[in-house]
């Protein structure tokens, strides 16, 4: 029950996570793998971010070129 906590904690309440490890062996394989959760977690964060960062730029690029488009057919028309 120890460990789920731990885990749960750790991913989703990360402030509760701290009172719970100093139970788990910090020389643990468990303490290991929460680590590795956490640098994942961390790693996704910075891809979603990437990722959003990359959407808004076609967004904008894009609506940028179809207004651009648009002035250029009104200016031949």
């Amino acid at each position: 029950m120890k460990m789920r906590d731990a885990v749960y904690s750790f991913i989703f309440e990360p402030e509760k996570a701290e009172k719970l490890l100093p139970e788990v062996s910090k020389t643990n394989k468990f303490y290991e793998y929460l680590q590795r959760m956490d640098d994942l977690r961390i790693s996704f964060v910075d891809f979603s971010n990437w990722l959003l960062a990359k959407a808004a730029l076609i967004l904008i690029f894009g609506f940028g070129l179809v207004l651009i488009l648009f002035g250029l057919k009104a200016l031949i028309a």
